[in-house]
């Protein structure tokens, strides 16, 4: 992707050296070390204080005297912690593996063993802490970020993706989305997760934009009194927003909200938009490759869609056995593709430069509509489903806000029957539901048993808790 602009301060452009990100950030930050970068509730931090606070740690860091081009588990739910201590890593020459935050002690550590850590940095204010790991330290052949997968299908493995790569799909995402130095951005996802840190770390690191932290319980207000300008969320949050029985205050300043992570449901999107006057912005993704789609009219969510492709992205979708014509896996190939999977497995998600996702979707027009993962595909009566596909249906009915189709076993024990779980405030009754499928699905695709839920069970990251969704079906 040819970039070679990063920052544009008070109009006077200032292009970074060809190095990583940490080098990036130093170079326009020392030209600039009074530029606000992070509102938190208890203080307001500088390019220029985050340089030094940078400085400092990087060179604890190497006093360590760690093996060179080690990784070094980053672990910290704090805004300043992480943007230091990623930068500190980097600058020290090894490779920062960003851990959960929300995750215990105990696991965070058994992952970076997992993943052969030499340490794992943990912080405390200003204070930085190194807890050597217990594994064979790995040693990778150049800097690079490690992602966690989300863990939703199964153990997290790590992404290891280089510098240059993460660099490529933050400046993607900026130029599509809009963003820029100008920017007030609501932190109000993990920043270490590679949504946050796409749309919101990297935009910090490389633009200059300003991260605001809110209070919890108090983020939109916080955005109508801190003059956010753009507020990525998660389907979760936005549902509890419009149903909250009292609205908050629409901030005047706000141009764009952004939703990923999961599907949001159409009635949602209208709601939020009817409510505060802003649309909701579709946005899909992947760790492995960052950004693919985006909706740059705040139209797609409304119609159960994620957006076209990012410029610079290119996406094509691969037939499999059982799928409908126009059906494929989605297939993506562009310079932000991760190098490699940690531990090393089966690359054949990354093979020939292109990423191969499980997701099965169809083309609306330009848009790219997800109908569910090809692992869940379910064989009613002999005939293949795609869950995703009754998914859509259902997030269409008034009232739904939400909904989960999985295959359960049928009573001849050899087939599957489709069950759902829908969240709704007024449920409708199950002939109400049939009926609905029926004016848009074959009879096959109608689930046999819906249970009815206020609020669905989801994780951290804005995704539905697959576990427990099972575990309320078995009920």
């Amino acid at each position: 992707m040819p970039h070679d602009k990063i920052l544009q301060l008070d109009g006077a452009t200032v292009q970074p050296p060809p190095k990583g990100l940490s080098e990036a950030f130093a170079f326009w930050a020392s030209q600039d070390k009074r530029r606000p970068l992070l509102d938190t509730p208890g203080a307001q931090v500088t390019a220029g204080q985050l340089l030094d606070l940078r400085d400092r740690w990087s060179a604890s860091i190497r006093s360590r005297r760690l093996a060179s081009a080690s990784i070094l588990g980053l672990w910290t739910a704090e805004p300043l912690g992480f943007l230091a201590g990623l930068l500190a890593i980097l600058a020290a020459g090894h490779s920062p593996l960003l851990l959960d935050p929300k995750e215990p002690r105990r696991r965070v550590i058994q992952t970076a063993n997992t993943l052969r850590a030499a340490a794992v940095l943990r912080t405390d204010g200003e204070h930085l802490e190194l807890d050597p790991c217990d594994s064979d330290p790995a040693r990778l052949s150049a800097p690079a970020l490690i992602k966690l997968s989300s863990g939703s299908t199964g153990a997290p493995h790590g992404i290891v993706c280089s510098e240059q790569a993460v660099i490529d799909d933050a400046l993607r995402l900026a130029a599509v989305m809009e963003l820029d130095a100008s920017d007030r951005m609501l932190a109000n996802i993990p920043l270490g997760h590679s949504y946050g840190l796409s749309v919101l770390a990297l935009p910090c690191l490389l633009l200059g934009s300003t991260l605001v932290v809110p209070r919890r319980g108090s983020e939109f207000e916080t955005a109508a009194a801190k003059g956010v300008t753009f507020f990525p969320s998660v389907p979760p949050f936005l549902r509890n927003l419009v149903d909250r029985e009292s609205a908050p205050v629409t901030p005047k300043t706000l141009r764009r909200v952004l939703s990923a992570g999961a599907a949001l449901a159409p009635e949602t999107a209208r709601r939020f938009r009817w409510q505060f006057g802003v649309p909701v912005h579709a946005f899909y993704g992947a760790s492995e490759i960052g950004g693919i789609t985006y909706d740059p009219t705040g139209t797609a969510a409304e119609t159960g869609t994620v957006g076209r492709p990012i410029p610079g992205v290119e996406i094509r979708l691969e037939p499999c056995p059982g799928m409908e014509s126009g059906q494929g896996l989605v297939t993506v190939r562009s310079s932000s593709l991760a190098r490699e999977c940690l531990p090393a497995t089966d690359r054949s998600q990354l093979a020939s430069g292109w990423y191969r996702s499980s997701d099965v979707a169809e083309w609306d027009d330009q848009d790219l509509r997800l109908l569910g993962r090809a692992t869940e595909i379910v064989n009613v009566g002999g005939l293949k489903v795609w869950p995703g596909e009754v998914e859509q249906v259902l997030r269409r009915m008034p009232s739904v806000t939400a909904a989960f189709v999985q295959g359960r076993p049928a009573p001849d024990g050899e087939t599957e029957d489709l069950h759902a779980v829908l969240e709704c405030a007024t449920p409708p009754s199950y002939r109400e539901a049939r009926q609905w499928c029926l004016d848009a699905l074959a009879p096959h695709k109608i689930p046999r048993r819906i249970v009815f839920v206020a609020a669905m069970p989801c994780t951290e990251r804005g995704k539905l808790d697959r576990k427990a969704l099972g575990r309320l079906l078995d009920s």
